[in-house]
């Protein structure tokens, strides 16, 4: 089995559900996987890291329910566009268990995991590999920065 990168508490809606979905959320080096608890095996769906083919900040999204917070971060696979997290604009009460790790909502929380799939999705360079040397580092470097899951908009700040 693959190395548990990050796990922890998210929740996020799709572009096929709009209701926001709290799971347990665990990443390794080939997928997410949506558990229905911390404890358990039986999980709600997995996301081979194979099948994403962007991460992006939130964009302005019409899916959003009149009222409800606005999403962090998206994952868009072949099928489906996820919308994950919840950026808190006016919390009216706090979390349960006063917890925002429990709770997965929250802006740090979700871009902890933005930050995470990210590291996920680079290529592994080989230790002992030289990263392009010589005249070859304009191909390598193109290649390198135009791989789907590279093309990713980073934060301005």
């Amino acid at each position: 089995s693959s190395t548990v990168m990050k796990e922890g508490w998210m929740v996020h809606y799709t572009s096929k559900d709009t209701l926001r979905k709290r799971h347990y959320w665990r990443l390794d080096s080939k997928c997410i996987t949506l558990f229905q608890n911390d404890t358990g095996s039986r999980y709600y769906k997995e996301i081979p890291l194979s099948e994403i083919l962007s991460l992006e900040p939130a964009k302005t999204s019409a899916l959003i329910p009149n009222g409800a917070n606005p999403h962090c971060f998206e994952i868009t696979t072949a099928n489906v566009v996820y919308y994950v997290g919840e950026n808190v604009v006016n919390p009216s009460s706090p979390p349960p268990n006063n917890s925002v790790l429990t709770s997965g909502v929250g802006a740090d929380v979700a871009r902890m995991w933005e930050i995470a799939i990210q590291h996920a999705l680079m290529p592994v360079i080989p230790k002992g590999s030289s990263v392009g040397t010589g005249t070859n580092l304009h191909s390598e470097s193109a290649s390198f920065l135009t791989s789907p899951k590279l093309i990713m908009s980073l934060p301005l700040a």
